[in-house]
């Protein structure tokens, strides 16, 4: 959304010369404007574009809380933006697109002048599509703006974007990288909280006073020097090791306990994705037995015998960017991932990757950055990411917690009313530890962000159908909702479609048999 700070800092790189001539603009994201009472930052805006520009008071105020379509054609540039819902007063000029699985079209490739993702990126699994949209859009010398979530706490978002991310992905492609931006106040509406990016600053940064709806944001500007094809960076440019990330004997038991009372066959076969410290030291004593066959600091067993394998050794990038496994075939009972996901763009094809290898009735350990800075991994994680993707894939969330060197937290809403980040922790994340388990054996189905999905387009929800004993239910009821009352309401969309139509035939009855039968399954979940 184009906020007076977002209005003021396109008018300052227009007006510094960080942004050169604009004719095209295409938006990721449908963006109004909301300038109401400050109408000196459209007037700004307008005259960096046109400096000796005459505008009314009442065209003032009108462009100030329009859409974002309507500033810019006043300055004289073209206008369009992708978005899931059709826009049939043609308001916004939208394109129907969906940035988590579309791609870009021939005729749309390489004509913008200027591209940007004010705050929508962070709303998709596919992160590796939606920059390479960008990228496509943007014509050879244009202009690329990022303005995203940094670090704190949101539930309406599933990914915090981190420095060495936008470094990377400027490096990969040639961008020119113009700069990296840092906003200070935690509501990103005031320019007055701006500051270049630099890493010695984060020794004096604050986090939010409260940890609930407060982050800090990252704006970053690029320029595309060349006409070619996306390249996604390199996770291999990363240490193995995880600075800050130390498993404590309670990660050990809990484990243990949850593992044992599922998994009865020994020994188990456990694959580890990223290296962590343990503060067990050499005495095992404390630690249940399973630590010796499941998991220790060390090295893992695998099915074949081989040891030590970690994440520069075990899966790899083929030459499309597709995930390469060194044990193919192999299935797992328990696979963790320490921190390892956190270093690919590509988050889809890593989570859909774990999802193939891991056994039915068998667990995925996440233990992933969620608060702070990291210099060595492109994303921090928001914990409504985990609890979307199990909702769509039917896993179990058997715990959610806060990894402490000596001990964990079992997390829920009202702890971070209550948390306070220690200067002295700027340096290391902090670390959840989630705890899934597949229920079934079926295809990997891509979570779509709840805020957005009672507004998308019909024809872009058919992408996000959940299955539920072989039949697909269409992906409408909020994640936050209960369960009891996703089921109730899935059973009265049944009820809608079981009146039968005047002529019958043998399909029709088939496909209503099957209707009824899961409509009558629904309701006894729900008693």
């Amino acid at each position: 959304m184009y906020v007076p700070d977002m209005l003021d800092f396109i008018a300052e790189l227009y007006e510094n010369g960080e942004i050169g001539k604009i004719r095209n603009v295409m938006e990721i994201g449908a963006q109004e404007v909301f300038a109401t009472n400050m109408e000196q930052c459209v007037e700004r805006f307008i005259k960096a574009f046109h400096p000796n520009a005459r505008i009314t008071k009442d065209c003032l105020t009108a462009l100030s809380f329009g859409t974002a379509r309507e500033l810019y054609r006043f300055v004289g540039c073209n206008y369009c933006c992708t978005d899931v819902i059709k826009d049939p007063d043609n308001r916004f000029n939208r394109l129907l697109f969906d940035i988590n699985l579309d791609q870009v079209a021939s005729i749309y490739q390489n004509k913008f002048d200027l591209v940007t993702n004010l705050g929508v990126s962070q709303h998709v699994l596919n992160q590796l599509n939606a920059f390479k949209a960008v990228h496509e859009f943007t014509t050879p010398g244009g202009y690329m703006l990022h303005y995203l979530p940094f670090t704190g706490r949101y539930d309406d978002l599933y990914f915090y974007y981190q420095p060495v991310y936008f470094e990377h992905l400027a490096k990969s492609n040639k961008y020119d990288h113009i700069g990296t931006w840092l906003y200070l106040t935690g509501d990103h509406l005031s320019s007055r909280s701006r500051v270049r990016w630099d890493v010695r600053l984060w020794e004096f940064i604050k986090f939010p006073l409260h940890l609930t709806n407060k982050y800090h944001v990252l704006a970053v500007l690029f320029r595309k020097t060349e006409d070619s094809s996306f390249r996604q960076p390199s996770p291999q440019g990363f240490p193995e090791e995880n600075p800050g990330l130390t498993l404590s004997p309670a990660f050990f038991r809990l484990i243990d306990r949850t593992i044992s009372s599922n998994i009865p066959e020994r020994p188990i076969r456990v694959l580890t994705l990223g290296r962590a410290a343990t503060s067990i030291g050499e005495d095992w004593a404390d630690v249940a037995a399973i630590t010796k066959e499941f998991l220790t600091p060390e090295s893992i067993s695998l099915p074949d015998g081989e040891h030590s394998a970690y994440l520069g050794s075990t899966i790899k990038l083929d030459e499309d960017g597709n995930f390469l496994f060194k044990h193919p075939g192999k299935r797992f009972h328990v696979i963790c991932n320490f921190g390892a996901s956190q270093r690919f763009i590509d988050q889809l094809g890593f989570y859909r990757f774990i999802h193939q290898i891991v056994e039915p009735e068998g667990f995925m350990v996440h233990v992933v950055p969620f608060l702070g800075y990291s210099g060595r991994g492109y994303f921090n994680y928001e914990l409504s990411f985990f609890g979307e993707l199990a909702y769509v894939n039917d896993y179990v969330a058997v715990w959610t917690g806060l990894l402490l060197p000596e001990g964990l937290i079992t997390l829920h809403d009202e702890i971070f009313n209550h948390l306070r980040i220690s200067p002295a922790r700027h340096w290391e994340p902090l670390w959840v530890c989630v705890l899934l388990r597949k229920r079934f054996d079926r295809e990997f189905l891509t979570p779509f962000q709840g805020f957005y999905k009672s507004i998308r387009d019909e024809a872009i929800g058919r992408h996000y159908q959940i299955l539920r004993n072989n039949v697909f239910l269409p992906d409408d009821p909020e994640p936050w909702v209960r369960l009891s009352e996703r089921m109730r309401a899935v059973s009265e969309k049944y009820q809608k479609v079981v009146s039968p139509p005047a002529v019958f035939s043998n399909e029709d009855f088939n496909r209503l048999a099957v209707i009824r039968k899961q409509s009558w399954e629904i309701k006894r979940k729900t008693r």
